[in-house]
């Protein structure tokens, strides 16, 4: 459902076990937006999605657009492009942080994601009908509030679980 692909990326595959170790499996049977927050905040997907570039007022919008299609709402569903541009400004601010793994190496390891204040549209946004001057946080709130969310992820897990087309009264 959370899906990270690390071909052609350095970045991604070096931090790919720490988001299987640390976001999936630590909230996989747990809350979910508990863990859609943790997918969210976590290095592989701020790298896979291009969310780390994403500042005010250049907001990339590659992580709102699979939140909604893929992550919450599905496909087409209740939301229009502006509903996507907005969250997207939403979700700027983050930059994942790195290092050299040794002082010769040639290349960078993640080693977490954090919060830049100064890199964060501050302006009122308006997502899904609701109006704020909102964060991440707020933008996952408001897409897990959905029925839509709901039904897409029961909706998933029946037909990974038990039966290709659930009926209405299964979700």
């Amino acid at each position: 459902h959370f899906n990270v692909n690390a071909v052609g990326d350095q970045l991604v595959a070096v931090a790919l076990p720490s988001y299987d170790r640390e976001v999936i499996r630590r909230h996989a049977l747990g809350n979910f937006r508990e863990m859609l927050e943790a997918v969210a905040g976590s290095a592989a997907m701020q790298i896979y999605l291009n969310n780390r570039s994403s500042r005010g007022g250049a907001a990339n919008e590659n992580y709102a657009r699979e939140l909604f299609e893929l992550f919450t709402l599905g496909q087409g569903i209740v939301y229009t492009e502006r509903d996507i541009k907005e969250a997207a400004r939403a979700l700027t601010g983050w930059r994942v942080t790195s290092e050299k793994p040794e002082p010769d190496a040639t290349y960078n390891v993640p080693t977490g994601v954090v919060f830049v204040q100064g890199n964060f549209d501050k302006g009122m946004k308006t997502v899904l009908g609701q109006s704020g001057r909102f964060g991440d946080e707020d933008v996952l709130r408001i897409v897990t509030w959905r029925p839509e969310c709901a039904e897409l992820i029961g909706r998933k897990m029946w037909q990974f679980l038990a039966v290709k087309s659930p009926t209405p009264e299964m979700l």
